[in-house]
């Protein structure tokens, strides 16, 4: 089965699978376990992807993201292979969903950012590492994480600092009220999307009345930050992400 679609067993909340898509686009570095800061440098470009293993403890979820970032750059013969439903019945947990490939927009990012588990796990012949666990009420995993819902905005516990050099584009979501979100990392899932498709992906999205897609270029860095502890993020159609910035129109 290709990525992006789920595997799931037994009992679980309707649209859990659709609906994580939001959250794990994020996870690497969005887990409440890690508490160690380190920096990285030079990410614009890279590409990777993600495995959420979770498993259902009554009104609680554990969700464990896998995150090929570091060790490869997701290598798209063997993600094409990947089943879920495979890692699934090698795990024996309660849902598997495929994220990716992804392709970060950042030319630097700092916080929270270290490995849980740094030891290398093979999932159906992709090798990751453990990123972390987020533990999240089951009954609010669907509005927690709104990817089966486009240009919904979600918070994300973490303490991370997307760092944008200056002179480079930034892509834009702007919401009706002024609010600039800036794209983190773009999707290869749905479309076959590459740098080049970025400055005119407004005219392939189907915005909501009073948003705007566009490009900026900023003279000066521009950091794109956690504000106390809490990432608001949104996504297009296309499953690509976007961060709330403290930048003015």
């Amino acid at each position: 089965m290709a990525g992006g679609r789920p595997s799931r067993a037994g009992r679980r909340p309707k649209g859990l699978a659709e609906s994580a898509a939001l959250l794990i686009a994020l996870a690497w570095t969005a887990c409440g376990s890690v508490t160690s800061t380190t920096n990285t440098t030079e990410v614009r470009g890279d590409r990777y992807c993600e495995i959420l293993l979770g498993t259902i403890e009554g009104q609680m979820t554990a969700l464990e993201v896998y995150n090929t970032y570091g060790i490869n750059d997701c290598p798209a013969d063997a993600w094409t292979d990947v089943s879920a439903a495979q890692i699934q019945s090698e795990t024996g947990v309660d849902l598997v969903e495929l994220n990716g490939p992804r392709v970060w927009m950042m030319d630097e990012f700092s916080g929270n950012t270290e490995l849980l588990d740094p030891t290398v796990k093979n999932l159906d012949g992709v090798e990751m590492r453990l990123a972390g666990v987020l533990n999240i009420a089951t009954r609010d995993l669907p509005a927690f994480v709104s990817g089966s819902s486009p240009y919904e905005v979600g918070p994300v516990t973490r303490n991370t600092v997307w760092i944008y050099d200056g002179g480079k584009p930034l892509y834009q979501l702007i919401d009706p009220q002024g609010r600039i979100f800036v794209m983190q990392s773009f999707s290869q899932e749905i479309a076959p999307l590459t740098f080049a498709d970025l400055p005119t992906l407004g005219s392939r999205l189907d915005l909501p009345d009073g948003w705007v897609y566009r490009e900026a270029v900023p003279t000066e860095r521009v950091d794109v930050v956690a504000v106390d502890g809490v990432a608001q993020v949104t996504q297009d159609e296309l499953k690509n992400s976007y961060q709330l910035s403290t930048l003015a129109e």
